[in-house]
């Protein structure tokens, strides 16, 4: 049946990204999608983010586009805006939405009336030519 019915995840903390990433990678198994991978990678950044800047628990969705893309969307109760910037070469941190903006065709923020909601788009058909350098290093 399409489309397939979309994965609904609640994550209330960061010890269920685990958890998060196994469930994802067998529901874009189900739906063949051919890069788990970068679609996994892209969740567990947008849900962290959400964990970590955002407030309460995040709630994500995912599901496939007919035309072998996946939509994305994780909400949290937080206000403001994610955003990328600088980051120093030796930082541990800082480089999710970067990678998110490499990795995904498009994505973006909708406020919500209590908090917003970061979405992606990816074209699931194919893992990415190549990453950044400064995104890898």
């Amino acid at each position: 049946m399409w489309p397939p019915d979309p994965l609904e995840v609640f994550v209330p903390d960061p010890a269920h990204l685990a958890l998060l990433r196994r469930v994802v990678a067998e529901a874009a198994s189900e739906w063949s999608v051919a890069d788990v991978d970068t679609l996994v990678l892209v969740v567990q950044e947008l849900a962290s983010n959400g964990l970590d800047h955002g407030r309460g628990p995040v709630g994500v969705e995912a599901h496939p586009i007919a035309d072998g893309r996946v939509a994305v969307e994780v909400r949290d109760t937080g206000a403001g805006r994610p955003r990328t910037g600088p980051v120093a070469d030796d930082a541990e941190r800082g480089r999710g939405l970067r990678l998110v903006d490499a990795l995904a065709e498009r994505w973006g923020v909708r406020p919500l009336p209590q908090g917003k909601a970061v979405w992606a788009v990816l074209d699931a058909t194919r893992p990415p030519d190549r990453l950044p350098l400064a995104l890898v290093a």
